[in-house]
């Protein structure tokens, strides 16, 4: 069977689109996070089990989460299994969260996850 050349020609560029990564999702699944790195205070890569990273920068700048990981640390604010544009996350003080006082640091929403390349495998 032969497939004529005006329909190779239109399939073919809709095979290379779908196999292209997405530009950018709104929601990630937060079970399968496994790490969260702050990039100054604007942006937050999120790594999945699967080695797959996103980025998501923040609609303003998030007091505090410069310093997650030595003073502060990342608190997720969602309202389901996905982690999604406009969920918050604060940069809550190490004092502050051992006493429970999570809600004394400002939350700060997450725009669209846009993904990154693959950590080289060591």
């Amino acid at each position: 069977m032969r497939i004529p050349l005006a329909l190779a020609l239109i399939a073919l560029p809709l095979a290379a689109h779908a196999a292209a990564p997405p530009a950018s999702a709104r929601c990630i699944d937060s079970s399968r996070v496994s790490g969260r790195e702050p990039e100054g205070d604007r942006a937050i890569i999120f790594t999945l089990s699967n080695g797959q990273r996103w980025r998501s920068e923040l609609g303003t700048s998030c007091p505090g989460l410069a310093h997650v990981g030595r003073f502060r640390t990342l608190v997720t604010h969602q309202w389901s299994s996905q982690l999604c544009r406009g969920d918050q996350v604060s940069a809550v003080d190490q004092l502050d969260l051992e006493q429970g006082r999570i809600e004394t640091a400002p939350r700060c929403p997450l725009g669209d996850f846009t993904p990154l390349p693959p950590l080289p495998r060591r």
